[in-house]
């Protein structure tokens, strides 16, 4: 059978490098187990007591621990708890041979003790090939529980890996003049996620492009739709006066390159850095806040239209255009916000976020705010892990740039 990731398995990994640790108080016992280990073919170490077990452990991982019953101050149930609790341990297997001469009592609180440590529990008067045919198939297990606990490092290997690469994607300096000022959180509740946001200053325009998106779906997948999405931002932003032009572009673009069915809310802006004016476009997007000293916090109105490459290649986007002053503040975000779950099943909902950016929005710094709101929410969903990506961006200016 071959593996993914170019690994393989065979029934040739049971046999020939594995070990079998015999832990047991009676000499006896742990001869007549280590003569059965030896006879099916396979190296065995030895340890009389729990001390000398967990100390065979921490010096090489067998494949197999073979355990008595007859360790004192339960022992046996402390050795496979310490087992299952190391990580380096994971794929060892656990046989307990437990006395007959404890009665069956004895023998049925063993296994109830040990069920949650999965530890198999035998009779200790097996006959040598019942005991054989036992820890070959231990063994067996053992062999596969390792292939599974590499294939589980390699796969989180790659999802490190995505994940590193799509922090390059989004932005970790932001090029823009000292008039403004900018923030962003961004938490996927995956390894990787398809949400987006940018800045990208317009070459000798005087524009400054703001962008956030949400590509739909979760981890690496949505990543790569994201990817494609922002190559597409950057190399035709320059190109277009209007954001609902270069919406429009997107949209076409998406339905020609994207091969899945994947698409994308995106708001985007066009910042006019000399006279403040602000014209932007939604692609079914959530709708950004607008605060104003003196005036409050509002939704920007106009933030409907189709998703990309959801509805149809020619859809159109409108523009429309609000005036910034000094003082005001946008913040921008994804619906994984309004969205995130309390323990209670109730969504956060954009009136709360919207009445910190009331509260707060003329006093905070766009870093205030953002750990404000970030602490908020995770106050509210009382558990680290979101059920989707969460990104937030907070824009605020300080003044015109002088033409």
């Amino acid at each position: 059978m071959t593996a993914p990731f170019g690994s393989s398995y065979s029934l040739a990994n049971e046999a020939g490098s594995q070990t079998v640790l015999v832990v047991a108080r009676s000499p006896q016992s742990r001869i007549v187990w280590i003569q059965q280990a030896h006879h099916a073919g396979h190296a065995t170490r030895e340890a009389s007591s729990l001390q000398g077990a967990v100390e065979a452990l921490r010096s090489s991982v067998p494949d197999l621990v073979v355990c008595g019953s007859d360790l004192p101050n339960g022992g046996a149930r402390e050795l496979c708890r310490y087992i299952k609790d190391d990580g380096q341990l994971g794929h060892t297997y656990v046989v307990l041979l437990a006395d007959s001469d404890q009665g069956d009592t004895a023998w049925g609180r063993l296994e109830r003790d040990t069920e949650d440590e999965a530890a198999l529990v035998l009779p200790a008067s097996l006959s040598a090939r019942e005991l054989v045919a036992h820890l070959r198939a231990g063994l067996r297990i053992a062999a596969l529980r390792r292939h599974a606990q590499e294939l589980r490092h390699h796969i989180q290997t790659e999802l490190d890996s995505v994940w590193d690469l799509q922090k390059k994607f989004l932005p970790q300096t932001f090029r823009i003049p000292d008039t403004l000022d900018f923030t962003a959180f961004y938490l996927p509740c995956t390894e990787s996620g398809g949400d987006y946001y940018d800045l990208i200053p317009l070459k000798n325009d005087g524009r400054l492009v703001i962008v956030i998106a949400d590509v739909c779906g979760h981890g690496a997948p949505a990543m790569v739709a994201m990817a494609l999405l922002r190559q597409n931002v950057h190399q035709n932003a320059q190109r277009f006066a209007q954001p609902g032009e270069l919406l429009e572009e997107l949209n076409r673009l998406l339905y020609d390159h994207l091969p899945t069915h994947q698409y994308a809310t995106m708001h985007c802006a066009f910042l006019n850095l000399s006279t403040l004016e602000c014209a932007y476009a939604s692609a079914g997007h959530p709708a950004p806040f607008w605060f104003r000293p003196g005036r409050g916090v509002q939704a920007l109105e106009g933030c409907a239209g189709f998703p990309l490459k959801l509805v149809r290649r020619d859809a159109s986007y409108d523009t429309h255009v609000i005036q910034l002053q000094p003082g005001d503040k946008m913040v921008y975000y994804t619906d994984g916000i309004p969205e995130l779950f309390s323990e209670d099943e109730i969504p956060y909902g954009e009136e709360r976020l919207a009445k910190i950016i009331e509260d707060h929005g003329a006093t905070d710094s766009v870093g205030q705010l953002e750990s404000r709101i970030t602490s908020d929410l995770m106050e509210y969903a009382g558990r680290p892990n979101a059920d989707d990506d969460i990104t937030l961006a907070i824009l605020a200016v300080k003044a015109a740039v002088k033409p």
